[in-house]
């Protein structure tokens, strides 16, 4: 193993995601110096029967590398898997990073394209992958160096990827006593998977070693890690000094009495297209099954079934009707979960349901008062949104409702027309949360979820970081009985500061206790009790319980002392009623002033209720609908504004405690309504003498724990642009408000990705000595040729740098005059648009007046496809070949070697 790169020395952290479905094992390969990240072998969740496809198993990664702020870097597929189905281009859609896979994939889609009977516009070039990996070739992950094996035996493509001193095999080993995989695929072969086994073997013997599968033999539980000496002294096929021969021999006759993979028609489909599911003519999803053609594994006349075992599952019977398919599930997703509820559920949803409305009673109050709203609208907006929700939403867990965020929004929004406390404030608040809700459904239903995408993460974590200290600094004025005014942070503190000297120090020493109170409570309640012997659960929901502790509290103190007689701002009395019927104000100057607002609120509250639902979602290897969450939210919303409330989406805290609590389905959001429907009903006599003073305590504690001012230090350290992109929607949103700066936000995001891919990396690239690779010359000590020069393009070429490359390659050949052709290097382009295309035939007519000849190489399907039909590949003075060597074999004539010598001829 001398020819490939190890280093013991760097330890991955490897995180293994069992799923249970295929046996397979997914893993989050992390460089613990950096954020810097990898997945190897994700799956895609599929019910065959039902020809239902879902990604509960690819949410469990991305909530895993959301939740741990990693950036994922590489997506590695290590062969073209027969078994389960691949989630990459779902993931990438969320987390970016490149798709790779062996170099050898273009036998396996020959093969199994005329197997399907695809037609000529399925590419049978490997260009459906980031990158085609070879024997020997290295990549990074951060600082982590990954080389590659090709093992082949299982499929032509295998690869096994070490990184640091963990290998990642796929299926050319299993754990010792599972032994290797079966070689009867087509293009497999044992002789050959004996001798990638001896390469896996080669390595030292501490080598941390990954499989991707593992069935638990014998019964044993399911284990993933091995190392290179435990499988060469204990491999059931290969271990002790078995022979080439004797291995084959087995595996020969083995693999005769195994039976196909029970997904092996859907998987082969999907994966040889990297993960993208196939269409019919029409563009919809579908899978084809070649009846009596796919006779790839002989079996024994009159050979019986095989229990599964190490090699496969038994195969699944085609004939199995699928289930019932309800229509409208797609729009009422309780036609689905609904026909399978039953006691055990419908308990767990009740107890969840119950503490959920304990905490909701306090919260609701506190986020009117900090919409500037009355008391009883946060009550309101808690009981028909949660109802709607259950019946539109896709998530079991998420809470619905008013939340901090949102609220300041509303109050920012709603203040600029009329003033707290009057009834223009609350019609305009009602007509605001009815807008919202008519966006989120129209996106919905035109499946226009993509456009949350243009808030990025670094400005999301950046204003929520800003509201959550513009909130905290906006109760200033209530926890010390002081009036202030203003949205921005300098109006509120400057109006703050010249009523110092009015401070009730009654209302201050409630507004304290209370923090105090709750953060104690957070802090050491819990541990307290379990140390007391009370059950983890029940001290948790107790913990959880505190501002429900601290609103008796106070409201008993006041009542008991008369402080409201001493200055104490009560909330005094409160309807006691259900929710009324309202209408929003369609006034067109109303709606006008209100439409940019709640376009706002709807995106950051969907973003927001989102991410909130995923995570939860992949706890339970679920997954929700993002589109369909669209129109749950906007159902919410349209009933909050129909009943007297004002803009809502999911909570964070609420839906984490619902979550917790047991909640199964969205019913517990409904039995949740119900509770805080009879608390309307019955307990707003009491907290006539609550003080604001209290909620507003509550407030400043909820909202502190989402300010993450360690997101601007990260930022700084990853990437200049993300900086400013947090930087200046944190300060906008503090100095300005809450709209400006999450437009500011985004229009800098937009910009700066402008700019930066205006101005793509371009690298001038030079011949490994001794491969095929082609790296950078400032980086790599690499072969060049004075008379080629090959360009690299690190961006698609678009209207915003289409000048950019025409001024690079100008300036770089006007100034080396024995360059006879130029080779642009295409393996990074997904796309070229007309501009591009202008500046690409202006580059081919000057070079051709200079005497140079222009030449492509690795050019994407696609992208030759659209060039294909114009005249530019006619035009072309070059050619276009399939790999950058190939072009180097062709034109170079004087090599040169980094030391200025003489290069060996590419011939």
């Amino acid at each position: 193993m001398t020819d490939y790169p190890v280093d013991m020395s760097q330890t991955p952290e490897v995180t293994g995601f069992f799923d249970e479905a295929t046996n397979t094992i997914s893993y989050v390969v992390r460089d613990p110096a950096s954020t810097s990240c990898a997945i190897i072998d994700s799956v895609m969740d599929i019910d065959y029967a039902a020809g239902r496809i879902t990604y509960g198993s690819a949410d469990a990664l991305i909530a895993f590398i959301q939740d741990n702020g990693l950036t994922l870097e590489w997506q590695i597929e290590t062969h073209v898997h027969a078994d389960h189905l691949s989630a990459a281009p779902y993931i990438q859609e969320k987390l970016g990073g490149k798709i790779g896979i062996g170099e050898k994939i273009t036998v396996v889609q020959d093969t199994f394209g005329k197997v399907f009977n695809e037609g000529t516009e399925f590419q049978r070039d490997g260009s459906q992958f980031d990158r085609l990996f070879t024997d020997g070739d290295t990549y990074m992950i951060g600082g982590l160096k990954a080389f590659v094996i090709h093992t082949p035996g299982h499929t032509p493509a295998c690869m096994t990827h070490v990184i640091g001193n963990a290998a990642f095999v796929g299926d050319t080993l299993f754990m010792p006593d599972g032994g290797s995989a079966r070689a009867d695929f087509p293009g497999g072969d044992a002789g050959e998977l004996y001798d990638s086994i001896q390469k896996v073997l080669a390595l030292p013997d501490d080598m941390r070693l990954f499989m991707c599968h593992d069935y638990g033999p014998n019964g044993r539980d399911i284990r993933w890690e091995t190392t290179v000496g435990e499988e060469k002294v204990h491999n059931i096929h290969v271990g002790q000094g078995k022979t080439r021969e004797e291995f084959i021999r087995f595996r020969t006759e083995r693999d005769a009495q195994l039976d196909m993979p029970k997904l092996i028609i859907p998987s082969l489909q999907v994966n040889m297209r990297a993960g993208e599911i196939p269409t019919d003519h029409s563009g919809r999803p579908m899978l084809k099954v070649p009846v009596n053609g796919l006779f790839l594994f002989p079996r024994p006349c009159g050979h019986p079934p095989h229990a599964p075992g190490p090699d496969r599952p038994a195969a699944a019977s085609l004939a199995r009707r699928p289930p019932p398919m309800f229509p409208l599930s797609r729009y009422l997703p309780i036609l689905d979960w609904g026909r399978r509820y039953d006691r055990e559920t419908l308990s767990s949803d009740v107890i969840a349901a119950v503490n959920v409305t304990i905490m909701l009673i306090p919260q609701s109050l506190a986020y009117a008062l900090l919409a500037g709203l009355p008391p009883e609208m946060g009550l309101y907006a808690s009981i028909l949104p949660l109802l709607l929700y259950a019946l539109f939403g896709t998530s079991n867990a998420l809470a619905v409702g008013p939340v901090a965020v949102v609220s300041l929004m509303t109050a920012a929004a709603v203040g600029q027309i009329a003033a707290s406390g009057t009834a223009g404030y609350a019609v305009a608040a009602i007509t605001l949360a009815f807008l919202s809700g008519l966006i989120l459904i129209t996106m919905g239903v035109l499946r226009l979820g993509f456009l949350a995408n243009f808030l990025s993460h670094p400005v999301i974590a950046g204003f929520i970081t800003a509201s959550g200290i513009l909130i905290a600094t906006s109760q200033l004025g209530r926890l010390t009985g002081v009036r202030t005014e203003g949205s921005s942070m300098p109006a509120i503190l400057w109006s703050w500061s010249q009523g110092l000297t009015t401070t009730n120090f009654y209302t201050l020493a409630i507004g304290l206790g209370t923090i105090a109170f709750l953060y104690a409570v957070r802090l050491y309640l819990k541990t307290a009790l379990i140390g007391l012997g009370v059950p983890a659960k029940v001290a948790d929901v107790t913990a959880k319980g505190g501002p429900v502790i601290a609103v008796a509290a106070t409201t008993a103190l006041t009542w008991h002392f008369g402080l409201d007689a001493r200055g104490v701002d009560i909330f005094g009395t409160v309807p006691q009623s259900l929710p009324p019927f309202t209408l929003p104000s369609l006034e067109l100057d109303l709606v006008r002033a209100l439409l940019l607002p709640a376009l706002l609120i709807s995106i950051i509250g969907f973003v927001e209720s989102v991410s909130v639902g995923q995570t939860l979602a992949a706890r339970k290897r679920q997954r929700i609908e993002p589109d369909q969450e669209l129109i749950g939210l906007g159902a919410a919303n349209i009933g909050s504004g129909m009943t007297g409330g004002f803009p809502v989406t999911g909570g964070f805290a609420r839906s984490i405690f619902n979550y917790e609590s047991g909640a199964a389905t969205p019913a517990a959001g409904a039995f949740t309504a119900l509770g805080l429907a009879l608390a309307t009903i019955s307990l707003t006599p009491l907290i006539y003498y609550l003080p604001k003073a209290t909620l507003a305590g509550t407030i400043v504690v909820a909202v502190l724990s989402i300010v993450d001012l360690s997101i601007l230090r990260r930022a700084w350290n990853y990437k200049g642009a993300d900086f400013a992109a947090v930087a200046v929607t944190i300060l906008v949103t503090l100095l300005i408000g809450v709209e400006t700066g999450v437009v500011a936000g985004v229009l800098l995001s937009i910009l700066l990705h402008l700019w930066n891919t205006s101005r793509p990396h371009v690298a001038e690239v030079g011949l490994v000595p001794g491969t095929q690779h082609f790296r950078n010359i400032k980086r790599h000590e690499v072969l060049s040729d004075p008379t080629v020069l090959t360009i690299r393009i690190d961006e698609s070429l678009y209207f915003a740098n289409a000048r950019f490359l025409e001024d690079y390659i100008q300036n770089r050949v006007a100034a080396d005059c024995p360059i006879r052709n130029v080779v642009l290097m295409c393996s990074a382009v997904n796309e070229i648009d007309m501009s591009a295309l202008e500046s690409l035939e202006a580059i081919n007519q000057r070079l051709k007046d200079m005497g140079i000849t222009l030449h492509l190489s690795e050019v994407k399907g696609p992208v030759t496809d659209r060039l294909g039909r114009t005249h530019f590949l006619d035009q072309l003075t070059g050619e276009v070949f399939l790999s950058q060597y190939d072009a180097w074999t062709r034109l170079a004539s004087e090599p040169v070697l980094p030391d200025g010598k003489p290069g060996p001829h590419p011939a």
